[in-house]
Parts: C-alpha cells; structure tokens; sequence
C-alpha cells in the first residue's frame, strides 16, 4: 500500500529525457515506486489526468532569511511548484552573528547618517526594535546551527538550505560592512564561516547591493575556508557602474570588457572552490552584445577545470524587489516629508532647481536615483502607474521628455507635480535575446531572487492603489514564466531541459544526493502543472497579485502543501544542512 498516489500523469523525471507514462507511489516521505498502480493501492490517490509530474523546483537564488520564520506558509514559493529555497544570498544572513546586526535587506526603513547613507550596522537593542516591529519577533539566535534549530520547531512548507553571507561576516566580526577588515578581523571571518560550514551552511555569497570596499583576496580567503567543506560559492558580480571599483588588473579592461565575470573566475580558481555566478545578466543597454563573451570566458574556465555554474531571474525587469514609486528618487532631504510638503517645494523655482541638480549629480546614499547615472536609463525608466495623465502608461521617461520637449530629469519632477506624487515606475534593463542566450545554456539554473512575500507586505507614505508597495513579479512567477514564456510560447527550451535546470542541476550544485529527481528512494518533492496553461501572470500595478496560472498540486516531502493550487496549510518541509566533505 502507498500513503498516496499521483495516478494518471505524464512524468518528467528530472533528468532531461523525455517523459513517460506513469503513476507516483509515495511511501512516507519518499517515492516507494513509479509505474502502473491501481487506485485501490493508495490511502489517498491525487488523479492528474494527463497533466504533467515533475521534482518539486528548486530556487537556487532566494531570499527567505528571517522572513520563512514570520511567514512559514510561503504561499509565494509553492504557487510557482517550489519545494526547496536556497537563501542567504547576495552576502545577506541571518547569523552568524557577533559585534553589531547587519541591517537586511528588507528593512523598510532603513538608519541614515547625516548625508542621508544607510547605515548598514547596528547595536542589538535597536536590531531587535527592527525585527520586532517587521517581523513580529526578535533575534534570540547566534549561530546558523541556532538559528536553523529555531526554524525547525516553527516548521515551514518548504525545504529550506543556508548560505552565509559576506555582510553578515563582516558586520559580526568588524562592526562595519563598508571598509576592508584588518588581518586579525579576517581571520575571524574566516574562523565564524568555518563554524558556519560545520553547523550545516551550504557555503558563502556575497553581494554589492552595499557599495562596499572588498578585494578579491578576501574573498579568495573565504572562499578556500568553503571549499574545505565541499561547499560552493554564490559570486554576486560586482557591477562596473560603481565608482572606482577596486577590480585587480584593471589593465584588462579592453581585453575583458565583462570584467566582473573574469574577476569572478579568478576567485573561484585560485581558492579552488565551486561556484555559481548570481543572476547572471546584460545589464542595461549599453552592455547588450556581452553575453556571448561572459559566456565563453565562463566555457573556457571550466575547460581548464575551473567548476561554475550560474543562476538567472527570468524577467526583464531590473532594479527593486518592490514596483518603485517615482518620488522615491528624489533626496532624502525632501523624499522624506510628506507628499503635500514635497509638492509645495518643488514649486518652488530655486527648490526644484536644487533637487534637478542633485539627481544630475547623484543623490548620496539612494540607490535608485544611482540608476540616473548608467547609460540610456531614460529608455529603461518605464512609467507604469499615473494617477492623473494615465496615457502615459507604459511610455518611458525619454518618450515622454520629448513629447514635453523636456530634460529628462526635469521630465520626473514635472510628472511628480503633475500626479500629486502618485507615479510608479520599473525598469527594463534586460533584453529578450540576452536573457534568452544566458537560459539556453547548460549551466544555467533558475533563481526568483525573492523571499516569502507575506511576511513583508506593507504599506508605505499613504493609502490607496498607488501607494502600496506592489512586488516584483519574479518573487511569485519565476518558474511558471519560464515554463510558459520560453518553453511553450517561445519554444527556446525544451521542457525536459527547463524542468533538469530547475530541479535535478540544482539538487547536484548542492551536493543534495536525494532530491530532484523522480526516483524511487528519493523524498517525494513533486509538482503537477499544465503546460498549456502555466504561466506567471505578471502585474506591476495590481494589488493583491494574482499569482500564477498552471501549478495544480506540490507534495513536500510526501505531504501535500498545494491542492489545486491553494495552499493545504501544511508544513511538511525540511531544513537541510550540508553535508561535511572535508579534504
């Protein structure tokens, strides 16, 4: 007998061979057979009819950190047939802790100094202030094994794997996140990601969201610490719009024009650890064309035994988790008051003409308004919500400056004035064929570069429609988009390869030997979708979101967590640790 059945479904096995006739047999928490079974066979029997039955999807790059614990549910991850969540990216985590807290990402309202920068670290009392206030509790963990500990006697829907982060290191042994460690404060970091490594951490990320001073060897000394344990690292490609990136020979400029991608690789092979490149992508149109020369440094690194994967968002949309209100990008010394305030000085011909000359010159610690210095960001800068002149949908600020016969800066105060403040915006940064060459390669894993999104909604400077903090739609439809945009619309995949990348290639980068694949033995981590109909459903002015369309079933574990694509409530997941491989 089977505790259940998935009877009637067409199964893809996760290997990239093409799929099968065939019934799932769970035993417990894992698959006991797959073949012909009768449904008398099974206590409880899930007819798929004709659908198709796949591993549960692994996102690769994610961001659950602290938030899995508010929201344990993570309703946003099983819509789109995730089961296991990779977090502690992008050189975020929570833990290992020591000096100060390392002031996350999704804090709303982040510390300001006197010129308006984010302060990145803070004393304990104020850190447990923030997360209470957020989250709803505060921090009574240390340590990654504490805190994976305290996420198991919560529970979760999902299966959950850590990584530890540069920023997290850095805050916990120097205090700061900005400036270079001293000798003795990198070999603390060393010695708090080895305890990490111990404690079950799946290795180190880092990340650039924070416009820190990092060489390369200290990453290089993190990275020989993970590669001891078989670990792999999550290498988030500093980005070249950065002010004097402090990049080792930079000489190679002309010869290497992705330059992040070769220092990248230089990491990995000289600490000789595994690696995986972040959200691989061609940002902005000025960069478009490189992909095809990141990717074959990528090919000729690893044929001289050099092993990188990477990961990518599948959208073409860049900058902020969250749809960004225009009037974010102005000062702080403004951006801060209210909305009848702001509007009443920029009114003012001097005030105004302050505030134009400092998005010219670039607005100190306000990271979309560093957006205005990249190359064609007015093709980029896309107009998505207009309370007053909602013609201008869709239109970018460069369309609309000309219709106006205005300078493109001027263009965003004129429409903030026009709209009392209420105009939204995203940025599409990213082109089709790029995106389309990065995913058709066979390295390429997928990552939503997003959290559990319940235990983070909120409402900022107001009420309304205009005013809510609407998410980017990769939070809640990165796997369906792919399987409905670029496998059945597009046809740029088969979907035997799309569901290997999604499910039994990150399983493998994991070193996890008992799951992406349909296999009997292996943990029943299972998805049933439609592939004529699944598909994100993408909005970036409608609140609530409608997830997706398509994910019909997701079994965790053996346990069902979505039917017929609602949430069971459920939480049949795990927390894995890394298994220790040292050499």
């Amino acid at each position: 007998m089977f505790d259940l059945v998935v009877k009637n479904g067409k199964v893809i096995d996760g290997t990239g061979n093409g799929w099968f006739n065939a019934d799932v047999g769970v035993v417990g928490e894992k698959i006991g057979y797959l073949g012909g079974i009768e449904a008398s066979e099974g206590d409880r029997v899930i007819d798929v009819d004709g659908l198709f039955v796949a591993p549960g999807f692994i996102d690769f790059h994610a961001h659950s950190d602290y938030l899995l614990l508010a929201d344990p549910h993570a309703e946003n991850k099983l819509v789109q047939g995730v089961t296991t969540d990779i977090s502690g990216n992008c050189g975020f985590s929570p833990g290992p802790f020591g000096l100060k807290w390392l002031v996350d990402w999704w804090v709303a309202d982040k510390p300001k100094d006197e010129n308006g920068e984010t302060i990145w670290t803070v004393d304990w009392d104020e850190a447990n202030k923030i997360c209470k206030k957020e989250l709803g509790y505060t921090l009574d963990w240390k340590t990654i094994d504490e805190y994976l500990q305290k996420q198991e006697e919560i529970g979760a829907a999902l299966n959950y794997c850590q990584l530890v982060g540069h920023h997290a290191l850095r805050a916990a042994a120097t205090g700061d996140v900005i400036r270079n460690p001293t000798k003795d404060e990198l070999k603390e970091m060393e010695r708090l990601l080895d305890q990490a490594m111990k404690e079950g951490a799946f290795g180190f990320s880092c990340g650039f969201d924070i416009a820190q001073k990092v060489d390369a060897e200290e990453f290089v000394k993190l990275c020989e610490v993970v590669a001891r344990y078989g670990g792999f690292f999550a290498n988030h490609f500093r980005p070249l719009y950065f002010e004097e990136p402090n990049f080792p020979n930079m000489e190679l400029r002309e010869a290497y024009p992705s330059l992040s991608v070769y220092e990248a690789i230089q990491i990995a092979e000289k600490a000789g650890v595994r690696m995986t490149i972040s959200h691989l992508t061609v940002d902005g149109r000025a960069n478009w064309g490189k992909s095809e020369f990141e990717l074959k440094m990528i090919d000729e690194a690893r044929s001289r035994g050099v092993e990188i994967v990477l990961d990518q968002i599948p959208f073409l949309t860049g900058g902020n988790y969250w749809r960004t209100r225009l009037i974010e990008i102005l000062p702080d010394w403004i951006r801060k008051k209210d909305v009848e305030d702001i509007l009443e000085e920029l009114r003012e011909p001097e005030t105004r003409q302050k505030v134009s000359n400092e998005l010219r010159e670039g607005v100190p610690g306000n990271r979309m308004a560093r957006g205005l210095r990249r190359p064609f960001w007015e093709d980029a800068m896309t107009i998505v919500y207009c309370g007053t002149t909602r013609e201008l949908k869709w239109k970018t600020i460069r369309e609309i400056a000309r219709e106006k016969r205005m300078d493109e800066r001027e263009t965003i105060l004129e429409l903030i004035l026009e709209n009392e403040g209420l105009v939204n915006v995203v940025w599409f940064t990213r082109s089709d064929e790029e995106t389309i060459r990065i995913m058709q390669h066979p390295l390429t894993m997928f990552g939503s570069d997003g959290g559990v999104l319940r235990a983070i909604e909120r409402e900022m400077y107001g009420k309304g429609e205009a005013w809510n903090r609407i998410p980017n739609p990769r939070v809640y439809g990165t796997f369906p988009r792919v399987l409905g945009r670029y496998v059945r619309e597009k046809k740029v995949l088969r979907l035997e390869e799309a569901i290997r990348k999604m499910t039994s290639a990150p399983a493998l980068t994991l070193g996890i030997e008992d799951r992406g694949l349909l296999r009997k033995g292996f943990y029943a981590d299972i998805v049933v979708f439609d592939p004529e109909t699944v598909m994100d459903t993408p909005s970036y002015v409608d609140w609530p979101p409608t997830y997706t369309k398509g994910i019909e079933h997701v079994i965790v574990n053996g346990g069902v967590a979505l039917e017929n694509g609602k949430s069971t409530g459920e939480l049949h997941g795990k927390i894995l640790r890394h298994k220790l491989e040292r050499s």
